[in-house]
């Protein structure tokens, strides 16, 4: 008779069954395929579980998704869980156990197995489970002994290595650090993946460069903090403070948590004795360039996160001459463009204050050099007033990325794969970033806030229409780079080495800044509202249109019929477009008065007040001004009289305003067809 256990068994001996077991899970799907299999052993060597991959694809073999699944010994039997609750072992923890060099923990052993390649001179390991999971882990062999940790690039998964940073120094003395990732990565990046082409990146570089976590090093002290006036409570947000000394906000439960490492105050209550001896407080948070610590707007007050960045100053001649060539690439070579981009970043440099209320969007193939473009305005701005993001960070619900810059780079912006819906949602908040001052901010668990800021927004892309822009577009300075990496290098092979070069030289970085805030003069042509329009603007916003918005298009530019006035309605149009199907045998017909209504909002036309549009020419409709609509807008042109001199030929809006005043005064005063 067998007797059972009713526990977690190691693994028998000389016992590869367990293998069998995996691939009977696996099956014999097509569309399930086994992509590692990796033992965890105790001290001993002895395989204590076994976790193993399974990718899913769909019909087509494009990958869908991953099952990092267990195998376990229970019972005397395979079991497909993880019986084992406290007490994972490291990942090939006898190696471990005896090796002298230093372990570097990272996140999966996909990622280890990739550290154990890349990192010879290293001794890769983790733990199991995922990033938040560490706690059942057995880390006792670690103890005493320089620890690097190594964390995707993912926020959470960094502050729980930060975390187990904590617990390995105060729990088991050890000398941990954590790699600080540089910015721009992809989301989620690990070793395992792909190096990023507009990074450069040394392992063993970042490595070296590793950092005991800023709350272990810092929070010590907190009666002396107190004393400091370090704190300042975020009062919207309920739940976050501004840390003075490190200039960077946290929240209460991390506050509580980091100060436990000062042994003299009331253990994970350090919030409570802020409150007790008068915290400094503010409504909320700003993140604007100027040279204040705490801004006050009617009667909110901010506090400002934004740090100066210092440049020695220049005496004599300095030389940028590659920086401008390579400007005047990113100007598609148009004289034009270029001085405009210019003045753009002078204007970022010496009026800071200044809401620049358009973004730039340059779009080339591969290679060709945006990124380092952007890398080298980052460095203008300083790396710590600027954030690389993802499309999706843009727009999501939570966006803590808002008060922690005012220049935003995004390296491969592309929202063609939405649906319209979302398309059009996505696209009014990133408008609203753009040209707002005041924005909401949702951060988890936190109190929504309102934050000020006016962001600088660099975008790139490669896609063939990544953004819908309205005809009217006023938010967007667009540049289609038609020079490719290949031209540039077959003029000269050490194009992009001379350009790297010089984006890593700090001393160059100074004479860009030096030459874009003292000597390059803003000219009168550029508007820190209105960005240069171009002809692959044009083309792109055309190319984003909805096909019936473009046959209605073509018949706005060519005046037929109705469309030769300022004010149309829905029905007129409908009736026009139907006279014009029939003479041209367009697929007009299909177009519907639901659609005319919203081509009438593509254009931001006006839609007069039901007092002025239902009675001119004897007409029940609701009546829209496309054209001329800034002028239509003004109330003083809402006169049915002036209306119907329009509709009359008498008046045309695009003359000057003092001109038309005096046309049609003189129209009323010989007593013609409008006077009472």
């Amino acid at each position: 008779m067998t007797t059972q256990s009713h526990k977690p068994q190691i693994f028998p001996d000389n016992d590869n069954s367990w293998h069998e077991a995996i691939l009977y899970k696996v099956g014999n799907h097509p569309q399930h395929r086994l992509n590692g299999i990796w033992k965890w052993h105790n001290k001993d060597g002895r395989i204590k579980f076994v976790k193993y991959r399974i990718d899913h694809y769909d019909e087509n073999g494009k990958f869908l998704t991953k099952d990092v699944l267990p195998l376990s010994r229970f019972n005397n039997q395979w079991d497909y869980s993880l019986r084992w609750k406290t007490d994972h072992p490291l990942y090939n923890l006898p190696g471990l156990i005896e090796t002298t060099k230093i372990p570097i923990v990272f996140e999966g052993e996909k990622t280890t197995e990739s550290g154990i390649k890349l990192l010879p001179d290293y001794y890769p390991t983790t733990y199991s489970g995922g990033f938040n999971s560490w706690k059942t882990t057995d880390w006792k062999t670690l103890e005493g002994r320089e620890v690097i940790l190594f964390p995707d690039n993912d926020k959470l998964a960094i502050f729980e290595f930060n975390k187990i940073a904590q617990y390995l120094i105060s729990e088991l003395k050890c000398n941990a650090k954590v790699v600080q990732l540089p910015d721009g990565l992809p989301k989620k990046w690990d070793v395992a993946d792909r190096f990023p082409s507009q990074i450069e990146i040394d392992l063993v570089e970042l490595i070296e460069s590793a950092k005991v976590p800023e709350a272990l090093s810092s929070y010590i002290d907190l009666k002396k903090d107190i004393r400091d006036k370090r704190w300042v409570h975020i009062g919207d947000s309920i739940r976050l403070y501004w840390d003075r000394k490190l200039e960077k906000t946290q929240n209460d439960k991390n506050i509580n948590l980091w100060y436990k490492n000062d042994p003299t105050h009331t253990q994970g209550q350090a919030v409570v004795e802020l409150h007790k001896n008068t915290v400094d407080k503010v409504d909320s948070l700003s993140f604007l360039p100027v040279d204040q610590e705490i801004i006050t707007e009617g009667n909110k007050t901010y506090i400002n996160a934004y740090r100066k960045k210092k440049f020695p100053k220049i005496k004599g001649e300095y030389d940028i001459s590659i920086f401008l060539n390579h400007l005047w690439i990113m100007s598609d070579e148009d004289q034009e463009v270029f001085d405009y981009l210019e003045d753009m970043l002078s204007h970022d440099l010496q009026k800071p204050e200044e809401n620049r209320t358009w973004c730039l969007l340059l779009k080339s193939g591969v290679g060709v050099g945006k990124s380092v473009f952007f890398k080298i305005i980052e460095k203008l701005h300083g790396s710590f007033n600027c954030k690389w993001l993802e499309t999706n960070e843009l727009v999501d619900k939570y966006r803590p990325w808002l008060t922690r810059c005012y220049v935003a780079f995004v390296n491969e912006i592309d929202m063609s794969n939405e649906g319209k819906g979302s398309r059009k949602s996505k696209l009014a908040k990133l408008k609203n970033l753009i040209d707002g001052d005041v924005h909401s901010v949702e951060e988890k668990y936190i109190n929504t806030f309102q934050h000020r800021c006016h962001y600088r927004f660099y975008l790139a892309t490669n896609e063939g229409v990544p953004l819908d822009l309205a005809r009217d577009d006023r938010r967007t300075m667009f540049v289609k780079i038609n020079v490719l990496k290949r031209h540039l290098l077959e003029e000269d092979p050490d194009y992009y080495k001379k350009l790297w070069d010089f984006s890593k030289d700090d001393e160059k970085i100074n004479q860009v800044y030096h030459h874009y805030k003292n000597v390059h003069k803003i000219s009168d042509k550029f508007k820190v509202d209105v960005p240069l329009k171009t002809d692959a603007k044009s083309m792109l916003i055309h190319a984003g249109r909805d096909q019936a918005f473009k046959e209605l298009d073509e018949l706005f530019k060519n005046k037929v019929g109705v469309f030769k006035f300022d004010i149309v309605n829905s029905r007129d149009v409908y009736e026009q477009i139907q006279m014009a199907e029939q003479e041209q045998q367009t697929m007009m017909r299909f177009i519907t008065e639901r659609k005319i209504t919203d081509w009438f909002n593509s254009l931001d036309g006006f839609n007069f007040a039901k007092p002025f549009s239902k009675d001119v020419n004897g007409q029940q409709q609701r009546w829209w001004a496309i054209r001329n609509i800034d002028r239509w807008r003004e109330p003083r042109n809402h006169d049915l009289m002036i209306i119907r001199a329009h509709f009359d030929g008498l008046l045309d809006m695009q003359h000057d305003k003092r001109e038309q005043a005096k046309l049609f005064d003189k129209q009323i005063t010989k007593g013609g067809v409008y006077a009472n």
